[in-house]
């Protein structure tokens, strides 16, 4: 299983913070799985600016998924 964590608007888009989902691929492969089930979501996740972390380190789309990472969704954070 994969642990999905959903930070700031991401998590109000989507209504939830944390999810477990089954290992699909990718990082890519994953972020189309969520749009499946949410196409806003899926657009928001594809958003410039925002980034994945997979156990806490920023990741390509590319990366290989396994199981008991932790994907975090950062969006843009603005502010002093």
């Amino acid at each position: 299983m994969l642990k999905i964590v959903l930070l700031g608007h991401l998590a109000e888009r989507a209504g939830w913070r944390e999810r477990e989902m089954e290992v699909v691929g990718t990082l890519s492969a994953l972020i189309q799985a969520l749009a499946l089930v949410d196409p806003r979501l899926g657009h928001s996740l594809v958003a410039p600016g925002v980034r994945a972390a997979i156990n806490h380190t920023i990741s390509p789309n590319d990366t290989a998924l396994k199981a008991g990472d932790e994907i975090a969704f950062l969006p843009i954070y603005s502010g002093g």
